[in-house]
């Protein structure tokens, strides 16, 4: 009996002891004021994963800018005109696409629509694109179709990677047997400019057809 209290005893502790580690790496992630710092939490907090992780995870992937706590999101781009270091540019986009990544394995709905609203808000930042698309179909929510096909009919919505994120948006897109989504195909088969994408959506019709 002695023996059976103090394993659940232990095993109590090692409990409250990662619970306390994933508060601290959360506090690293949305608070540190070095962009590294917040970088290696996100990393390890993906890791970690689990329904806890997910509400910071969505803070960290559309929070904004606040000079006093380091790297953040919606400004990070305009910074380099003022010479910041590239450090934080570069580390922040890894936080959001590290963010995207863990939303995208959390099999939690409460992540979709902040991923939808990320893909908006992070235009032109292609890895961060593609990360969030991917997430979006790890998700497998129909809420995202609407989205990723508005996403095609955005002039400029992808930025210099336009075709890998396109591409990946396709196969998304074949997750849903959706009359928007065989339309939205079929149109792009015949009609985008890039021969990759279009075969792309050669295959997933073919995938939905099948």
């Amino acid at each position: 009996m002695r023996l059976l209290f103090c394993v659940l005893a232990l095993a109590v502790l090692a409990i409250s002891g990662a619970a306390d580690r994933v508060d601290d790496l959360i506090f690293d992630m949305l608070y540190s004021g070095n962009p590294e710092t917040r970088l290696e939490a996100a990393e390890t907090l993906g890791r970690y994963g689990g329904p806890r992780v997910v509400e910071p995870m969505i803070v960290a992937l559309n929070d904004t800018w606040d000079s006093s706590m380091g790297c953040h999101n919606d400004n990070v781009r305009k910074t380099t005109m003022f010479g910041r270091d590239v450090t934080y540019i570069e580390t922040c986009g890894q936080i959001r696409e590290r963010a995207a990544i863990t939303l995208g394995e959390s099999n939690d709905s409460r992540a979709v629509e902040p991923l939808i609203v990320a893909l908006y808000n992070n235009k032109g930042a292609w890895k961060i694109e593609l990360a969030i698309v991917e997430a979006l179909g790890k998700l497998n929510d129909t809420r995202a179709i609407d989205s990723l096909i508005d996403a095609f009919e955005t002039d400029g919505m992808f930025g210099a990677r336009d075709g890998l994120v396109r591409a990946a948006t396709v196969r998304v897109l074949a997750n849903f047997s959706d009359p928007r989504t065989i339309e939205t195909l079929t149109y792009i088969a015949k009609n985008d400019e890039d021969p990759d994408v279009r075969a792309v959506a050669v295959v997933a019709l073919e995938k939905l057809e099948s």
